[in-house]
C-alpha cells in the first residue's frame, strides 16, 4: 500500500481509511458518505480490502496476488480516490447515479486504469492483468461480478492495452 501511496504525492494529505472486511469482489474504493458533500481538500475515502470470498475467486484476493500485482492493483484503487478527490460534490452523485449503466461502469475502470498507468504503475497494473486473467482462466476480465459469465466485453484494460499505453506514456 505505501508503494503505491508513493506514486500520487498529490494523496499525501488525503484522510484514506484501509478496511479488511469480508466481500465478494476484492476491492472497492468510495469516499465517505459524508465526505461525498465536503470540500474536496477536506474529502475522507474507505479503501475495502476483502480478506474471503466464494472459492472460485480466492486466488485473485489482494492477500493472494504476486507483491507487484499488489502494487498494481492498488494502484488502481488509489486513482479512483484521485479520481474522486477531484470531484465536485455534483458529480459524485452523478457517479453514484450512473453506476446503474454497466457501459458507464466500464469507461470509468478503464478510465481508472489509465490514471493509473500515467502515475508510472503501469508494469504492477500489467502484472495483475496478466494474474488475474491467468487465474480466473479468462481472456477478459469484467471483474468478480461476472465470474460466473461468459464475457466478451472488458471493463479494465487488458495486457496488451496497458503495455501499449506503458509504451505511450514517457513517465
Amino acid at each position: 500500500i505505501l508503494i503505491a501511496l508513493s506514486y500520487y504525492p498529490e494523496l499525501k494529505n488525503s484522510p484514506i481509511l484501509f478496511r479488511i472486511r469480508k466481500r465478494h469482489g476484492g476491492l472497492n474504493t468510495r469516499p465517505t458518505w459524508a465526505g461525498a458533500f465536503e470540500s474536496p481538500r477536506k474529502r475522507h475515502f474507505v479503501i475495502t480490502i476483502s480478506d474471503s470470498t466464494e472459492e472460485m475467486l480466492m486466488p485473485v484476493l489482494f492477500k493472494n496476488l504476486p507483491f507487484n500485482a499488489q502494487v498494481g492493483v492498488m494502484g488502481h484503487e488509489l486513482a479512483h480516490v484521485l479520481d474522486f478527490y477531484n470531484m465536485s460534490t455534483k458529480q459524485i452523485i452523478l457517479h453514484v447515479i450512473k453506476n446503474v449503466s454497466a457501459k458507464y461502469i466500464d469507461r470509468f475502470e478503464y478510465n481508472t486504469d489509465a490514471i493509473c498507468i500515467a502515475h508510472g504503475l503501469g508494469y504492477q497494473l500489467l502484472e495483475w492483468s496478466s494474474y488475474v486473467r491467468k487465474k480466473m482462466t479468462r481472456e477478459t476480465w469484467r471483474g468478480p461480478d461476472y465470474v460466473h459469465r461468459a464475457m466478451k466485453k472488458e471493463r479494465y484494460m487488458n495486457p496488451g492495452t496497458i503495455l501499449k499505453r506503458i509504451e505511450a506514456n514517457p513517465i
